[in-house]
């Protein structure tokens, strides 16, 4: 299973002069998520029906100043069936489930609480994570009995933790953070998200402001832009030899959205978008006498053209957005992507220029249709999350 890694760069130079960041004793955080993904494929003779589900929550609390214990729960379902056949009578199904569970402990340094001008920490932290699977096939053909096969695999792999926290209000916070299963820390795992605090003072009730502030004035231009780094690294590991590894799987990947906005009216955005991404698989099978490795790549590029609604004039305010899209892929088969979609989010406000958002909940629909052999495919997804990923606008005055 990969693990989608976010890094963004930003300037939070402004301060909020409500807003302390404190790490007390009895303070804490939560952050999760939702996925969800269906995808049907109906072609002569061959259909298919896949779907996805993923599930992550982490909480942590202060159990004295500055030093928090805390775990994560990741869990991963998916099911694919397939019916082929002049009636349909060839039928396979399979049901694979992941459980991770990561506990922490991480030290945090920063400015003293008292200081409300800097509301920021950082911090080191150790875990240990366990990945469970579980893959269960099943095969029903008219030429052949009812067939099943069970595989259970293991993992357990310590890791190092670093990370950067900003409080934007007493009950926001957006945290950066990268994870390393190899010491000294290496940029492996790469993680921007939201963190909704808990046992800390209320904040006093925003207002909204008459005027507009500088970003959401009537024609200004909007330049956004955000990429994602993709890595992963898995090990499989008998269970005679827990010392011995017999295949280990390795992902990159890298994908850039750049995008251009105009404002037709105050807060609504009207803009392009042009997402470019590149992954790569190499899976080595270490346990084989010449060490057997496969490799596979893929490029995707696209247009998406898109309306987005800044709710209020406020430092922090939702937003809603939709869109539509096209995609063109090449994995050795060349496919081409049509899609429609509706966010929604929330933005922040940095100084006079930039704008950071970070989208919370999607829904998308669409078909992709493969030139090699004319199969076409539908899809849906439903996605609630906490650790988006985030983008920044620069705003043109």
């Amino acid at each position: 299973m990969k693990t989608s890694t976010y890094l963004q760069i930003w300037a939070l130079c402004a301060a909020c002069p409500v807003v302390q960041a404190q790490t007390e004793k009895g303070s804490g955080f939560w952050t999760g998520g939702f996925g969800g993904q269906f995808t049907t494929s109906r072609q002569y003779q061959n259909n298919a029906d896949d779907l996805a589900l993923q599930l992550f929550a982490s909480r942590g609390v202060f159990a004295r100043k500055n030093f928090l214990l805390g775990a994560e729960v990741t869990t991963d379902l998916s099911r694919t069936s397939t019916k082929a056949g002049f009636n349909f009578d060839t039928r396979n199904s399979r049901f694979e489930s992941r459980v991770s569970v990561t506990p922490f402990a991480r030290r945090y340094w920063g400015p003293p609480s008292g200081n409300r001008s800097f509301n920021w920490r950082v911090y080191l932290g150790v875990g240990l994570s366990g990945d469970w699977e579980r893959v269960v096939s099943r095969s029903l053909a008219t030429t052949q009995r009812f067939s099943q096969t069970r595989e259970n695999r293991f993992f357990l792999s310590p890791e190092l933790q670093a990370g950067f926290v900003y409080f934007i209000t007493n009950y926001w916070g957006i945290e950066a953070i990268t994870r390393s299963s190899t010491f000294p820390l290496t940029v492996t795992n790469l993680g921007v998200g939201l963190l909704a605090t808990t046992g800390r003072p209320p904040s006093r009730p925003m207002e909204n402001p008459v005027f507009p502030p500088n970003q959401f004035v009537r024609s200004n231009w909007l330049v956004a832009g955000g990429f994602e780094l993709t890595t992963s690294n898995r090990k499989l590991i008998p269970s005679q030899n827990v010392a011995e590894v017999f295949r280990e799987e390795t992902g990159r990947g890298f994908s850039i959205n750049p995008s251009v906005g105009y404002l037709v009216n105050t807060r609504l955005v009207v803009g392009l978008a042009t997402p470019v991404a590149y992954s790569k698989l190499t899976d080595q099978y270490l346990g084989a006498p010449d060490q057997q490795s496969v490799r596979s790549e893929r490029w995707t590029v696209g247009i998406h053209p898109f309306v987005k609604q800044y709710v209020s004039n406020r430092r922090l305010t939702p937003y809603a957005a939709g869109e539509l899209g096209w995609e063109w892929s090449d994995d050795s088969f060349v496919t081409d992507t049509y899609r429609a979609r509706l966010s929604a989010g929330l933005a922040y406000l940095i100084g006079t220029r930039f704008i950071l958002e970070g989208e919370l909940v999607s829904f998308a629909g669409g078909w992709v249709r493969t030139r090699n052999d004319d199969r076409i495919q539908t899809f849906s997804e439903l996605r609630a999350t906490l650790r988006p990923g985030f983008t920044v606008s620069y705003v043109f005055l």
